[in-house]
């Protein structure tokens, strides 16, 4: 393994940045409890079994999507959720996910990103509703 300290900036980036996949991709994961039912992948969605949910199933997009795409993927997942009459359980250990594609961005964006996200924590988690505040699953930085 490198030694971090004795990399710099530059060559910190190169080597973190194994795998350069470019432009804002997006990934999102839901995870839910309930009377559910599984779906191969359509265009964009796909289910898994989650076995840390009570009758639990991870609802994923296939593969990343790029931003123009999200109109799309949010009207599939519409027509997913009425065609097929889930009920959903109200759980405190499901949850919502969505990754973005940073292998692109600097250090520099990355650490303001991560400085945006602790101005505004407090603020986002109560957001959440009273129910998430303090809870194992849902953690402040």
């Amino acid at each position: 393994m490198i030694q971090e300290q004795s990399l710099d900036t530059t060559t910190k980036q190169r080597y973190y940045n194994k795998r350069k996949i470019t432009g804002l991709k997006i990934g999102i994961e839901i995870e839910c409890e309930g009377f559910l039912t599984e779906i191969s992948s359509i265009n964009y969605w796909k289910s898994i079994r989650d076995g840390s949910l009570r009758q639990g199933m991870e609802y994923i997009l296939a593969h990343p999507v790029n931003y123009e795409e999200m109109d799309s993927v949010l009207k599939e997942w519409d027509f997913l959720i009425k065609t097929n009459q889930w009920i959903f359980v109200d759980s405190l250990r499901c949850s919502l996910h969505i990754h973005f594609n940073m292998s692109d961005r600097t250090f520099q964006e990355i650490y303001t990103i991560l400085a945006c996200y602790w101005l505004f924590e407090n603020l986002l988690i109560k957001a959440n509703g009273k129910n998430r505040e303090g809870k194992l699953f849902c953690l402040r930085t």
